[in-house]
């Protein structure tokens, strides 16, 4: 059984639940914890200049059209002879341009990881798990957190819990989830009342308001 929940909820020190005083109900103060879970990572980025922006979107382009055209089997092949010059701005563009093709984008980060010379940074793999979970391809997202455990396990943030917690509540793994926000300690995040709202937030989100109560109450 994972441990309770309870004890955190009516501590002096957090002020995000209230206690009912007659019908046993959740309660969820909207202010603004989830700020800590925006995406930090790009926001540290130095902020590139006109030139810069435009050789990234000419090259993400070219690596999105040389995805387009090829069949599956051989992307990787073709990448590899296109030998772009990889950074953290041109991996991130050509991820957003294939937000709804997870096959090409996931095959596109898989060769990237295994390229020399660039290790994907946080924000990479944030996107890439987004666009995983969005399209409900957990097993390969599960395997990009064990990846990412094992490179460096401080690359998973508070945004990437935000993230799965929030796709796996739109596909209804409440379990997942669940047992996502006591993962967190594997990772080095701190169990404390922030997280467990924003799981309650990303349940009843979709209407899954029933097992938020439950998590509440239990």
């Amino acid at each position: 059984m994972q441990p309770r929940i309870r004890p955190f909820l009516y501590s002096r020190k957090f002020h995000i639940f209230s206690k009912p005083k007659q019908k046993q109900s959740l309660i969820l103060i909207h202010h603004k914890p989830a700020s800590r879970f925006h995406n930090h990572e790009s926001m540290r980025s130095p902020i590139p200049s006109m030139d810069e922006l435009s050789a990234v979107n000419g090259k993400a382009l070219e690596i999105q059209n040389l995805l387009n055209e090829q069949k599956t089997i051989n992307i990787e092949q073709a990448l590899t002879r296109f030998r772009p010059t990889l950074s953290e701005d041109l991996v991130l563009n050509v991820l957003r341009r294939h937000r709804s093709d997870w096959k090409s984008a996931y095959i596109f980060f898989n060769w990237v990881s295994n390229a020399s010379g660039y290790s994907p940074g946080t924000g990479s793999y944030n996107e890439i798990l987004d666009i995983l979970g969005r399209m409900k391809r957990f097993n390969e997202a599960c395997q990009l957190l064990d990846e990412m455990s094992k490179r460096n396990k401080s690359q998973i943030n508070e945004r990437t819990y935000g993230i799965m917690v929030n796709r796996y509540a739109a596909a209804h793994k409440i379990e997942e989830a669940t047992e996502f926000f006591y993962k967190r300690k594997e990772f080095g995040l701190d169990l404390d009342l922030v997280a467990f709202q924003t799981l309650l937030l990303s349940l009843c989100r979709y209407k899954n308001v029933e097992a938020a109560e439950f998590l509440f109450h239990s």
